[in-house]
C-alpha cells in the first residue's frame, strides 16, 4: 500500500496550491494529489473568457504534468475516492486502491448540482419524483450489504439511482443517465470538458435556454450573447441574485439583459421536459408555458463533493465538512480547503461555505502551512466580482441567506408581510440600499448589530477595498445609516 507524508485529496486550486506550499518548505517530504479530472489544474473562472473567445483553450491550463514531477509530487488523475478511514489513516478509490497517509487534506471541490428534484411526468403518466427515497434501506436490502467491505458505504450501494422508467421524460440531468441521445441538450459549466462541449454546441444553437437565477446563469447569457445568440432565461425567483440585490438592484440586471434582447421570465420553472419531432427540447413550465429550445443551460449552483465522508465519522456542517479557523476537521491530522470546506469565520464569527477561487487558492496555502506545524488562523474577507454585459457586480462579506419565513409586520391599516435576509442564527440582518437606476449604479450594505457585515454592489467597484477594510474591523456604522442611503456621500469618509 502506497503511503504518504502529505496526502490531497482534490486536484483544484485549493489542493494544488497545498501541495505546492508544503514542498516549499519541506523539501524532502512525500506529496500526492488524487484528482477526478482528466487534466492537470486548469482555471476554472477564465472557462466562460474561453467561450466568449477572449483567450486561447491553451491559456486555461496553469500547471503541466511535468511540474509536478519536477517537483516531485505524485497526480493521480481520473481517480475517484470511495472512502476514507481516518482511524487507520487510510483513503480508498473506485479501483480499490488504498492509500496511507501521516496527514490529510480534502480539498475534493464541487460538481454542478444534480438537478430535476421537482416531481416530473413519468413513464406511466404520473408524476414522478428523481430523488424518491432509496428501497435500499429497508432490513432486507440493509443485510445484503458487506458490512466489513469499506466500498458497500462508500461507492454508492446503498443508494439506488432512479430506475430509466422514472425518468423517461426528463433527458440527461443526471451524470449517469444512460439516455445519452437525450443528455446533448443539457449544458454545465463547472469542468473543462463542459465547456470544450459548449463551445462546440455555440456553432450551431438558435435556441437556448437558461435555467436559473445564479452568477453562472448571468456568464451563461453573456456567452450566447457575445457568440451572436439571443438565449431566453427562466427564473424562478422574482429577480436575479434575489439572495444578493433587492428588487431595485434586480431591475437593473433585467433592463440590461432586455437591453441586449434576452427574454426574462421570473417567477417560473420547468415542470415537465420532452423532446419534440424536431430535434428540439420542448419544456413546460408550472405556468404552463411551451417554450422551445435547443440547448438548455442549467445555472443552478453546486453541491459539495463529500459522499465519501458520509459514513467516515468527520463532522460534516449544513454544506461542507466542519472545520475550525484553523482549516482543521473534527479528524486528528485532517484538513479541510476550498468550497467543501465549511470554516469558522473569524471575521464574520460564523461557519460558512465560500465557493471562489480566491478564497480556494488561500485557504490551500494556508492548510498546506498548518499541515507543516505552523497552525496559525485563515484570515480573509470573503469576496466575489462578475463582468457583464457592461455590469461589474460584485459580492463582499456576509448576506445573509434568505428567511425561511414570512415576517408579519403590523401597520395603521392591517399587516403587510415581507421576507428578509437572517444571519447564522436566524436573526433579521437590516439592509440600506442606494440606487442610480439611470447611471446603472447600486449598492446594498448588510447590517448587523450595527456593524457593516457584507455589501452587494454594481458599477461601484471603486468602494469594494473601503468596504472590505470597514468589514474586516468591524466598524460600527449606525451614525451613516441615513447617508448611506444617498451616493453623494463618500464611503470612504467613514474610518475604517
Amino acid at each position: 500500500m502506497p503511503k504518504y507524508d502529505y496526502l490531497i485529496i482534490g486536484g483544484g486550486i485549493a489542493g494544488v496550491t497545498a501541495a505546492e506550499t508544503i514542498r516549499e518548505n519541506d523539501p524532502r517530504s512525500s506529496i500526492a494529489i488524487i484528482s477526478e479530472e482528466s487534466y492537470p489544474l486548469y482555471s476554472r473562472v477564465m472557462l466562460p473568457a474561453y467561450l466568449k473567445k477572449k483567450i486561447a483553450r491553451e491559456r486555461l491550463f496553469l500547471r503541466k504534468a511535468d511540474d509536478f514531477l519536477e517537483k516531485k509530487i505524485d497526480l493521480h488523475l481520473k481517480e475517484k475516492v470511495s472512502f476514507a478511514d481516518f482511524r487507520k489513516k487510510e483513503v480508498g478509490l473506485e479501483n480499490r486502491t488504498i492509500f496511507g497517509y501521516e496527514k490529510l487534506l480534502i480539498a475534493s471541490g464541487g460538481r454542478a448540482s444534480e438537478w430535476g428534484q421537482r416531481q416530473l411526468l413519468g413513464v406511466d403518466g404520473r408524476k414522478a419524483s428523481l430523488f424518491a427515497e432509496s428501497p435500499s434501506t429497508d432490513s432486507a436490502s440493509r443485510a445484503s450489504v458487506n458490512e466489513d467491505d469499506p466500498w458497500a458505504f462508500a461507492s454508492g450501494k446503498r443508494f439506488s439511482e432512479p430506475s430509466s422508467a422514472s425518468v423517461k421524460n426528463f433527458p440527461g440531468v443526471r451524470r449517469g443517465d444512460e439516455q445519452s441521445e437525450k443528455q446533448e441538450f443539457i449544458y454545465r459549466l463547472q469542468t473543462l470538458d463542459d465547456a470544450d462541449r459548449l463551445s462546440k454546441a455555440l456553432v450551431e444553437t438558435k435556441q437556448p435556454l437558461v435555467v436559473g437565477a445564479s452568477f453562472i446563469s448571468l456568464e451563461f447569457l453573456e456567452i450566447f450573447v457575445v457568440n451572436g445568440i439571443i438565449p431566453a432565461v427562466l427564473i424562478r425567483n422574482n429577480h436575479f441574485l434575489e439572495h444578493i440585490l433587492d428588487p431595485v438592484g434586480g431591475e437593473i440586471l433585467r433592463s440590461n439583459l432586455e437591453h441586449y434582447g434576452i427574454r426574462v421570465q421570473f417567477n417560473d420553472s420547468v415542470a415537465e421536459i420532452n423532446k419534440n419531432t424536431g430535434e428540439k427540447l420542448e419544456i413546460t413550465t408550472k405556468a404552463l408555458r411551451k417554450i422551445e429550445c435547443d440547448i438548455l443551460a442549467l445555472g443552478t449552483g453546486i453541491e459539495r463533493n463529500i459522499e465519501f465522508l458520509k459514513s467516515s465519522g468527520v463532522e460534516l456542517g449544513e454544506k461542507g465538512i466542519r472545520a475550525n479557523e484553523f482549516l482543521e476537521t473534527s479528524e486528528a491530522g485532517v484538513y479541510a480547503a476550498g468550497d467543501v470546506a465549511e470554516f469558522y469565520d473569524l471575521v464574520l464569527g460564523i461557519h460558512h461555505v465560500v465557493g471562489n477561487w480566491t478564497n480556494a487558492f488561500l485557504q490551500g496555502k494556508r492548510a498546506g502551512l498548518n499541515m507543516l506545524g505552523e497552525r496559525a488562523p485563515f484570515k480573509n474577507i470573503t469576496g466575489y466580482s462578475i463582468t457583464n454585459l457592461g455590469l461589474q457586480i460584485t459580492a463582499l462579506g456576509y448576506l445573509g441567506k434568505p428567511s425561511n419565513t414570512t415576517l408579519a409586520v403590523p401597520t395603521e391599516v392591517g399587516t403587510i408581510t415581507k421576507v428578509s435576509e437572517v444571519d447564522i442564527q436566524g436573526k433579521e440582518l437590516e439592509t440600506i440600499v442606494r440606487a442610480d437606476q439611470t447611471a446603472n449604479q447600486y449598492e446594498r450594505f448588510f447590517i448587523k448589530d450595527g456593524i457593516l457585515v457584507g455589501a452587494s454592489l454594481i458599477n461601484r467597484f471603486k468602494d469594494k477595498p473601503h468596504l472590505a477594510r470597514l468589514i474586516e474591523n468591524k466598524v460600527r456604522v449606525e451614525e451613516y445609516k441615513d447617508k448611506l442611503r444617498d451616493f453623494t456621500f463618500d464611503i470612504n469618509s467613514i474610518q475604517a
